[in-house]
């Protein structure tokens, strides 16, 4: 076995391959929660960092800089450009979201580095490189489709109007613990602002929230609540997305 291919065979690569494929291709549909939302980029930026490494042993910091570096473009609005000529020539429907909480997983990273410095944690198993090689190259191309991974959003079309100026509650917003802030803070718009937020529902653990901030009055505000995705996407369910959302989001910066 080429040296600085034994990575490839370690444990640790392996179960980080593990992790990817299984939360990809099962625990994201079955369970569809935070944890699992997250997974993906922990396991595999890990499993990334590694396998570009081992293919350039002499050059690890570079190759742990440039996958970081690809993490970030991959995961900002600069993307889609490529991701649409790249669905545009091949037709396989890619897509991602673009959470920059997603950015705490370039962690890993540097822990992969360490890994490949640690010879004692690297006892690889004896299986030849070319599996896991192709095992990772399968992962890191089939796990980003869209139209697999990432839920539709259903329309809900429900107002709340809010006693409090429009900064007030995009500073309650921001501050209020069980809420995660996509985008659309701060507020840039004069009249209104687009919003995305990730909250607790009631109906599915964590769920997408998609809506704009009016103001209607010096202290009067009106949030419309455009759509909610994650895993809610029965029509059936309208009345209970909104009490979910009234609840995990309104109720809180009230």
């Amino acid at each position: 076995m080429k040296t600085h291919l034994r990575l490839l065979c370690t444990p640790a690569f392996l179960l980080a391959l593990a992790l990817l494929l299984l939360n990809d291709f099962w625990w994201k549909d079955a369970y569809g929660n935070f944890l699992t939302g997250k997974l993906s980029d922990f396991a595999g930026l890990f499993a990334f960092g590694l396998f570009w490494m081992a293919l350039f042993p002499q050059r690890k910091k570079t190759a742990g800089l440039m996958a970081g570096l690809w993490f970030v473009f991959w995961k900002s609005p600069y993307s889609q450009p490529l991701i649409d000529h790249w669905n545009a020539t091949t037709g396989l429907g890619y897509e991602r979201v673009v959470d920059y909480s997603d950015l705490w997983a370039l962690s890993m990273l540097p822990l992969a580095y360490i890994f490949t410095l640690r010879p004692t944690w690297q006892r690889p198993l004896r299986l030849s490189p070319a599996l896991p090689l192709g095992f990772a190259l399968f992962a890191f191309f089939a796990t980003s489709p869209g139209n697999r991974e990432t839920p539709a959003d259903f329309p809900v079309d429900a107002q709340f109007e809010l006693p409090l100026s429009r900064d007030t509650i995009a500073q309650r917003i921001d501050r209020a613990d069980s809420i995660i802030v996509w985008f659309g803070l701060p507020l840039r718009n004069p009249t209104s602002d687009t919003l995305q937020l990730e909250y607790f529902s009631d109906a599915c653990g964590f769920a997408n929230a998609v809506g704009s901030l009016d103001s209607i009055a010096p202290q009067l505000s009106r949030f419309h609540l455009i759509s909610v995705g994650h895993c809610i996407n029965e029509a059936d369910r309208r009345q209970e997305i909104i009490v979910d959302f009234e609840q995990g989001v309104i109720e809180r910066i009230r």
